[in-house]
């Protein structure tokens, strides 16, 4: 009688700076409520800064088959900065493979999502020999190549695509990819000196990468990326039905289907705790709720709206002095 093989365990990871963490639960209470299968998950957490209170609570965070792993680690990419508006913990996330050494593959999830289906899908994706999977950016390419009289910043992105991303060609574009939500080979990517190119072109090119370790993935591994269901990085703000109805032609079926069927909603650039009223929002505060931290982010809302109700008085006030 043959033995069933018992499957790998699931290793999820996320990079954040310590004021993050109370976002990380949040996430993993999303990955424990949609895994269905009962398959054992290890989400490694890596964060800069000084313990605290969160820290300590979330090392050996434990639902249902999700464990938590906790790595205080400093930064390697500390000295370059904010780059595009992100602190350099984004940039972490291309040290992955030396910061987990004793992993061979992973999730990556962007700490500013929610997970809606049993990873286990995704983590069993076959990659074809490539280090790592990505979902097509359809936000950045629509940006890009779209010259309707509503697309006023598309000479710009266009112009940034080819001369800093290299991307020369309509094909190229429709292919940049978003990476919030990343399925790596660790193996293959220290074996191609992965984290030593990135690190190569942030040097050369600096704060004039608008997406930071985004446009990096994208200019190393350009054509050596697998392509990932869409469903597993919906961008919140990109399937409301507006969007959805304006989707060019080689984005139909991948925005029908992210629209339909998502997987992991991905609240990229406004975030539902500093934001009332976004795209799927509620979806977001009762996650957060769930995670027994909805009065923490309450708190954490009406402080950010009394901040800058503040400021605005303020600027109001000095335009009318004599």
């Amino acid at each position: 009688m043959t033995a069933t093989a018992v499957p790998e365990p699931i290793a999820v990871a996320s990079v954040v700076d310590q004021s993050f963490l109370p976002m990380v639960r949040v996430v993993a209470s999303s990955i424990a409520a949609a895994a269905s299968s009962g398959r054992p998950v290890n989400y490694h957490v890596i964060y800069h800064g000084r313990d605290s209170r969160m820290s300590r609570q979330m090392a050996g965070w434990q639902s249902g088959p999700v464990r938590v792993h906790m790595h205080r680690l400093p930064n390697p990419w500390e000295r370059f900065g904010r780059i595009g508006g992100f602190p350099p913990s984004s940039l972490s996330r291309l040290s992955l493979p030396e910061m987990l050494p004793g992993l061979s593959r992973l999730i990556y999830l962007d700490v500013d999502v929610v997970v809606q289906a049993d990873l286990g899908e995704l983590f069993d994706t076959p990659l074809l020999g490539q280090p790592l999977g990505a979902v097509r950016d359809r936000v950045v390419a629509e940006l890009a190549l779209r010259t309707d009289g509503d697309n006023a910043d598309q000479p710009s992105m266009l112009s940034y695509l080819r001369e800093i991303v290299g991307l020369n060609s309509r094909e190229t574009i429709l292919d940049y990819r978003q990476a919030g939500v990343l399925l790596m080979d660790l193996n293959r990517l220290r074996a191609l000196d992965f984290t030593a190119s990135a690190r190569k072109v942030v040097e050369r090119h600096g704060t004039a990468l608008r997406y930071a370790d985004q446009c990096v993935i994208n200019i190393v591994l350009r054509d050596r990326m697998a392509v990932l269901d869409p469903r597993w990085n919906v961008i919140t703000g990109s399937i409301t039905p507006s969007s959805t109805a304006r989707a060019l032609p080689e984005f139909v079926h991948h925005s029908h289907l992210q629209a339909t069927a998502p997987r992991i909603l991905h609240y990229a650039g406004n975030k539902p705790w500093n934001r009332l009223g976004l795209p799927l929002g509620r979806r977001w505060w009762r996650q957060a709720v769930a995670s027994g931290l909805g009065p923490y982010f309450a708190m954490r809302h009406l402080s950010e709206r009394g901040r800058l109700e503040t400021a605005s008085l303020v600027k109001r006030i000095w335009r009318r002095r004599p």
